[in-house]
């Protein structure tokens, strides 16, 4: 059965319905006056107090954190000093390679041998030439010093020594069969000399017997006692007595002369005997001097007809690998990379950067061989930096930038590995840095520094 409802009932409700309403509006509309003389919620006050710290710890943050400037670069690991390129003099045909590229040698170590060809059999004949000339001189200066040869000399080389005695030997009596027959004539003429003085003194006696002869028969002749036959018979043989004394005189003057000749000729040969050995012995003397040189030329070059390493380090490369090669006077034998030297990053620095570059700059150098995550990076310093640019396979421009390392391995403790010439590296040039604020409004800085300006 269904309910009835009554006119004022029906006006009652509506009544209750729309007082409801306008007492909710009545709410709506007093919120604010509320909410304004009773302030936020305290959660609101907190947020906006923990929003301001946090905001302000953020600028400070901002300001103090330095963000740093990078230049980045590719290069490579590489001894300080120049790579060592051991080159050959005279060049020659390669008889044996004893290394092989990458192999570490020593200082000192052989690399390399040439055949000897004819160095080593010139070298035997000057050695030998060296020694006959060295008896020569023993020779000469005992022919010249009047003494015999030293007998530890014929050490040296018996046969020569015994050549070299036998010709002294023989100019020996040869000098003095020449002096004997210069000493014999001496002999000869003194003797002589004697005979004829005798000879002279015995005339004299005797011219000046037949004078007074002479004398006292002209004075018989006069007084008519002895004949005039008798006179002149006399007087004859005075006169050839007296020829005889002159003619002995002259004689005596001309042994005497010749004396004097053969004692010249004498002294003339003991001189030119010495005069003679003293001039071969100079000759002699100076082509030792030559042979001296000649063999220390020689043996410098049989000396490199083996090829050392002039430092530790690595054979970077190596022209002449098979027995055979031939390599051209001054040609290259191989190229060491020293190991004992520095080692450097030589890095290819792009134009753009460059400017911001200096040297002392710090940098950061990765080598890409070992994991970075692992072993981690080497610190640097820039240390020289190229006048000009270079140009690379693909003939762009760059600058070579010598970075200085730290040390010369990566890794810490006992977990370590040695950098070599030729790894690869990554650097990071730190060329400057700036506050985090800065750089997030660089937009708003470089505004202000283009602010107010006009072209």
């Amino acid at each position: 059965m269904s309910r009835r409802v009554t006119p004022v009932a029906q006006e009652k409700h509506e009544t209750s319905k729309k007082a409801r309403r306008k007492a909710e509006l009545s709410k709506k509309l007093a919120l604010p006056l509320t909410l304004e003389e009773s302030g936020p919620p305290r959660f609101y006050q907190n947020l906006m107090i923990v929003g301001g710290v946090f905001l302000a710890l953020a600028i400070l943050w901002g300001s103090i954190t330095e963000i740093k400037e990078l230049a980045r670069a590719e290069g490579e690991v590489t001894p300080a000093g120049r790579v060592q390129l051991v080159q050959h003099l005279e060049g020659g045909i390669v008889s044996e390679v004893l290394v092989s590229e990458g192999e570490l040698v020593e200082k000192d170590q052989p690399l390399a041998r040439l055949q000897p060809i004819a160095a080593e059999g010139d070298l035997g004949q000057l050695t030998s030439r060296q020694v006959a000339l060295q008896l020569k001189i023993e020779r000469l200066s005992a022919d010249v010093e009047a003494r015999p040869m030293d007998p530890a000399l014929e050490e040296l080389d018996p046969n020569l020594y015994g050549n070299e005695l036998a010709i002294l030997d023989a100019s020996l009596t040869a000098a003095d069969r020449q002096r004997q027959g210069f000493l014999a004539r001496i002999e000869q003429r003194k003797s002589d000399i004697d005979s004829l003085s005798d000879q002279r003194a015995s005339l004299k006696e005797q011219v000046e017997l037949m004078l007074e002869q002479v004398n006292l028969r002209g004075g018989l002749l006069e007084k008519g006692l002895v004949s005039r036959i008798a006179y002149l018979e006399t007087k004859r043989t005075y006169e050839q007595t007296r020829v005889q004394l002159i003619s002995t005189a002259g004689n005596l003057a001309a042994t005497r002369e010749s004396l004097r000749e053969e004692e010249a000729g004498l002294e003339e040969l003991d001189a030119t005997l010495i005069n003679d050995a003293l001039s071969e012995r100079s000759t002699a003397t100076a082509e030792l001097d030559e042979t001296a040189s000649a063999i220390r030329k020689l043996t410098d070059r049989v000396d490199r007809l083996t090829v050392f390493a002039p430092v530790r380090g690595i054979v970077q490369d190596l022209p002449a690998k098979t027995i055979g090669e031939v390599i051209e006077p001054g040609g290259l034998v191989a190229q060491v990379v020293p190991m004992d030297d520095e080692l450097v990053a030589e890095v290819r620095v792009l134009p753009t950067d460059i400017g911001h570059i200096q040297i002392g700059d710090p940098a950061k150098v990765k080598i890409t061989t070992y994991d970075t995550a692992r072993f981690g990076d080497i610190n640097g310093e820039v240390r020289r930096i190229s006048a000009s640019t270079f140009r690379d396979e693909q003939d762009e421009p760059y600058y070579k930038v010598i970075i200085a390392l730290s040390k010369a391995h990566v890794g810490l403790g006992a977990i370590q590995h040695s950098i070599l010439p030729g790894m690869v590296v990554n650097a990071e040039i730190i060329t400057g840095s700036k506050s985090l604020v800065r750089y997030l409004l660089k937009p708003v800085f470089r505004s202000l520094d283009i602010a107010f300006t006009e072209r």
